[in-house]
């Protein structure tokens, strides 16, 4: 039995590969994305994989993207959930010069927008064979090895 796959930020960098590499794995690739429209590369991969590859959108951010993934996907399990989709925040994020508003946006789709997805998800992750949760970050969210520093809000 193929393996089922949600990816977030699928659209380009390790996403994108991640879709590439599973679908070559012969899974079965759920591939979300804000903008689908403007998502060339993955629509490439989504068109060449005969159905194994669907795509679909979602802010990460955004409720009603999460709320209508559900109702999409409600009759799906899923055996690997991946948190991909990020940002790196204002790149001016200086010591001193905190903006609030924008930190705040940092976090919802860094933090907050990853638990949201595994809470509405939970159930199809649940009733599946693998039940993983993966959430993907990078040398900058590491305390022991991040050796450029300075980009608090990340």
């Amino acid at each position: 039995m193929q393996p089922s796959i949600l990816i977030t930020g699928a659209n380009r960098g390790i996403g994108l590969e991640f879709v590439r590499q599973y679908a070559k794995a012969g899974a079965r690739v759920y591939a979300c994305c804000r903008e689908p429209a403007k998502a060339t590369g993955l629509a490439e991969l989504a068109d060449a994989s005969a159905g194994a590859v669907s795509v679909h959108r979602l802010d990460v951010t955004n409720a009603d993207h999460r709320a209508s993934l559900v109702e999409a996907l409600r009759d799906v399990s899923i055996d690997i959930l991946v948190n991909n989709a990020g940002v790196y925040g204002p790149r001016d994020a200086d010591f001193g010069q905190t903006d609030e508003n924008r930190w705040l946006a940092t976090f919802a789709v860094n933090v907050i927008a990853p638990m949201q997805l595994c809470e509405a998800l939970v159930e199809n992750v649940a009733r599946s064979r693998r039940k993983v949760i993966a959430s993907i970050s990078s040398q900058m969210g590491s305390i022991e090895d991040n050796s450029s520093g300075g980009h608090y809000v990340y």
